[in-house]
């Protein structure tokens, strides 16, 4: 499958715990997204695609599987949740998805943040999951989809009550092309 870029979704503290006397030490969410556009063209056809995710623990690091949130918005602009990411014997990811010309749809993964106790108890390194790799996106035809990824974070106070900062910024494709 063509590598479409890097990810990297996580659900941590910013420091470790015992690495400075602060205790309010502020809480990160980064998700991984991808836009796909199929421009309209005359006479094109729907087409189908894999977005697949090839991670290096197999997300099972910290909170594992059940910890992650794959979504998409469909063609409408309206919010699905993606029950489909992990089925055994296949590919991680959003399979067999479809696309009209005209169409827009944006896909994404996040680590869902862990509760207050499951955070206190610090199972794994700063409190939390991080997981890294690449994503591919597969067309059955080629040079039609133009697609676009982005990292976004949401920075949390300690208690996970009040939204700090967030930051978007664009993910390098690895041809450096945004037409798959």
């Amino acid at each position: 499958m063509p590598a479409l870029s890097s990810f990297e979704v996580l659900a941590e503290s910013l420091l470790p715990k015992g690495v400075t006397p602060l205790t309010n030490v502020p809480f990160v969410l980064q998700a991984y997204f991808v836009q796909v556009s199929y421009p309209n063209t005359p006479k094109a056809a729907p087409i189908q695609f894999d977005l697949t995710f090839e991670e290096t623990t197999n997300f099972n690091q910290g909170v594992g599987q059940p910890g992650l949130l794959a979504q998409f918005l469909d063609e409408k602009g309206l919010a699905n949740n993606y029950a489909g990411f992990f089925t055994a014997g296949k590919p991680n990811g959003f399979l067999a998805q479809q696309i009209a010309p005209g169409q827009t749809k944006i896909y994404s993964v996040t680590v869902l943040p862990p509760s207050g106790a499951a955070r206190a108890a610090a199972p794994i390194p700063q409190a939390g999951t991080g997981w890294r790799g690449i994503a591919s996106l597969n067309p059955k035809t080629a040079n039609l989809l133009i697609a676009t990824p982005t990292q976004r974070q949401i920075y949390f106070s300690a208690d996970m009550k009040t939204i700090t900062d967030t930051v978007v910024y664009a993910v390098p494709t690895v041809s450096g092309k945004t037409l798959i």
